[in-house]
Formats: C-alpha cells, sequence, structure tokens
C-alpha cells in the first residue's frame, strides 16, 4: 500500500466513550496544539472487538453526550461510520474509509498508552500504520510509553511516520470509574462536561448497569 499524501494534518480518536470525559477532551486539545492538527475526529465505536462481554451504552446517548461535549471547539469533529455499520468496530475500516473520503489528510490515530500493548492483535496493524502515524499519550506521572514494542510494525517507516509520544497533564479520569459512581449515588461532577452530567441524570444513564 502506497502511503497517504502528506496533507492536512488530522487527528483520529476512536473509543466507545461510554461516556466520554474531561479526560477524553484534554488529550484531544493537548494533540491539537503538540502536532498541529487542523481538526480532531472522535470516532466513536459500536462495539470493541475486545470487550465482547460487555456492550456498551447504546449509540444514540453515547452520541448525544459527545455532541454535547464537543460543542463549541471548531477542531473537534464527530464522525458516526462506526456506529452505522454493523458488528465490532476495526479501525483499520475506518481508516481505510477516511481515506478514500479524504486523500488530503495526512491521518494521526491517536491512542492510550495501554493500546500499543496490544496493538499487534489489533486487524491488520501493518496497514494502519501506514494510513495514519500513531500517536501515543503519556499522562504526567506515569511512565513514558515504551514505542519500542512497535518497532517491528514501524521499523521501516520514514522518520516523519515513526510513532510519537504526545505528553498531556496528569488526570485520573476513567469511563469505568465515572459509571460505577452513578451506580453508587457518588458524585460525577467535574470529570464530565456539566451538560453530560446533565444528560446522565435526565436519562438515569448507569445507574442500573
Amino acid at each position: 500500500m502506497e502511503e497517504p499524501p502528506s496533507g492536512q494534518p488530522v487527528g483520529v480518536y476512536g473509543g466507545t466513550f461510554d461516556p466520554v470525559h474531561w479526560g477524553h477532551l484534554l488529550a484531544a486539545e493537548h494533540a491539537c496544539e503538540a502536532l498541529g492538527l487542523a481538526r480532531v475526529v472522535f470516532l466513536p465505536a459500536r462495539h470493541s472487538p475486545f470487550k465482547p462481554d460487555r456492550p456498551p451504552l447504546s449509540a444514540q446517548h453515547r452520541l448525544a453526550m459527545l455532541r454535547l461535549s464537543l460543542y463549541g471547539n471548531d477542531r473537534f469533529e464527530l464522525d458516526t461510520r462506526e456506529l452505522d455499520r454493523e458488528g465490532p468496530s476495526f479501525t483499520i475500516d475506518s481508516l481505510q474509509d477516511l481515506s478514500r473520503a479524504h486523500p488530503d489528510w495526512d491521518m494521526h490515530l491517536l491512542l492510550g498508552a495501554d493500546a500499543i500493548e496490544g496493538f499487534d492483535r489489533w486487524k491488520e496493524p501493518e496497514q494502519i500504520v501506514r494510513l495514519a502515524r500513531l500517536c501515543v499519550f503519556a499522562r504526567g506521572g506515569h511512565p513514558p510509553p515504551d514505542l519500542r514494542q512497535l518497532a517491528p510494525l514501524t521499523g521501516s517507516l520514514p522518520g516523519g511516520r515513526q510513532p510519537r509520544v504526545v505528553a498531556i497533564p496528569q488526570i485520573e479520569i476513567s469511563s469505568s470509574d465515572i459509571r460505577q459512581r452513578v451506580r453508587t449515588g457518588r458524585s460525577i461532577r467535574y470529570l464530565v462536561h456539566p451538560a453530560v452530567q446533565a444528560y446522565i441524570a435526565q436519562h438515569r444513564l448507569y445507574a442500573d448497569q
């Protein structure tokens, strides 16, 4: 496969976002600045192939919370192609779609540090690294991710396509903790956008999970 053309730098940020929280948004904003991204495309998954036993909240609610969170930031966009497809969501399928639809994009795939540990088990990882530069978040207060484990896949790529670390502030927020807090009646204020907090309360999300 030929290298995609070098053009508009765009971040692709996938995940279940169940729910989206301030940590997601902060990481995306830092990636914009560190990588000079023109935009970040949030790509919510229909169902993660690595979590077959825990289906996420309905696409309707996750999309609504993402729209509330992304509103007002001109560099953040929402793409629903993975939710529109049946079955598990595979990153390579979406990157190929995006590459065909936007050949001028220079795609940067934004990943958490934990994702690279099992990256070789993703569907067609050797094609992913040719379509998008891997950009791995390094949270403050944590050891930096060891990119050497990606070398078998990325070693032959040119320097400008080698994986890159993106430093972000230390912020201990997780979607699983937010769901647990809602279940047990604890506050999620300052963990999610205020509009998302209100939406979760209005629709009684996560309370019975």
